[in-house]
């Protein structure tokens, strides 16, 4: 999700939609459902896919994630979607 308001979004739909999405991001809470996902998915035998964790360290070293999501909201840009594959394609046949 967005870690700011980009100023590339102009309606004002979308930009409460970005402050509320940021908070969401930035207090913790997408971070608190990824961890559940993962202690359920364990608990199952459920591999997961943890696209979280680079997004969070891109954040953590200082990248805008923002930019990198299409819909400056929540939707990554086609680069980022072929990385996300390649790491499905790693998840499902790697190990």
């Amino acid at each position: 999700m967005n870690i700011n308001i980009s100023p590339h979004l102009q309606d004002q739909l979308f930009i409460d939609l970005a402050k509320s999405f940021s908070l969401v991001q930035n207090d913790g809470i997408l971070e608190l459902y990824v961890n559940v996902i993962k202690k359920v998915a364990k608990t199952k035998g459920v591999k997961v896919c943890d696209v979280y964790s680079k997004w969070k360290k891109m954040i953590d070293s200082g990248v805008n994630t923002t930019e990198l999501l299409a819909n400056k909201l929540n939707h990554p840009i086609r680069e980022i979607n072929y990385l996300t594959a390649i790491m499905l394609l790693d998840c499902i046949l790697g190990d």
